[in-house]
């Protein structure tokens, strides 16, 4: 079996992980912007990407473990890094090795982007939490002024504001 077709399916996940980083920066202004519709879009089009990538990645593994049952080599799970070791052909090697070094890079720029998006969506959470809590804080709870020097205020610590709960 060639390595040629290796080759094509690392080419093919390059520009699926290319895409995911592409949807990964658009998703960032549209969790600022709030845009709910614009970011179902977005996570439409991550979820084709993402399983795109899942049957790349099962394809790859599996032409891998062919090469490697044909070369009767102890290798058996499919990792592209013992592939790099044990193809022969300086071309293919540095082909292997380029897209290697490829595919880490966009996955760590992916990985980088999506927990910055992460932060967002959180940040924005504990916005919305606090929000809501503004809005259904009890009316009738009592919030008075009292004077630092009184003798209430050495009870509540306060700063001038008495709670009463």
């Amino acid at each position: 079996m060639s390595v040629q077709v290796i080759l094509d399916i690392l080419h093919k996940q390059s520009e699926v992980y290319e895409q995911l980083l592409e949807l990964a920066n658009q998703k960032t202004p549209v969790l600022v912007s709030n845009d709910v519709q614009q970011l179902n879009a977005i996570l439409q089009q991550e979820r084709k990407l993402v399983k795109r990538s899942e049957e790349l990645e099962f394809s790859r593994m599996q032409h891998t473990n062919i090469f490697f049952a044909n070369m009767r080599s102890h290798y058996r799970l499919g990792k592209l890094s013992d592939l790099i070791k044990a193809v022969t052909n300086a071309d293919d090697k540095v082909a292997l090795s380029r897209y290697h070094r490829i595919l880490v890079d966009l996955l760590d720029e992916l990985k980088r982007k999506n927990d910055q998006n992460q932060q967002l969506i959180e940040q924005s959470l504990s916005f919305l939490d606090f929000s809501i809590q503004l809005l259904t804080d009890d009316p009738n709870d009592e919030y008075t002024y009292k004077h630092p020097q009184s003798l209430a205020y050495g009870k509540s610590q306060g700063y001038g504001l008495d709670i009463k709960r």
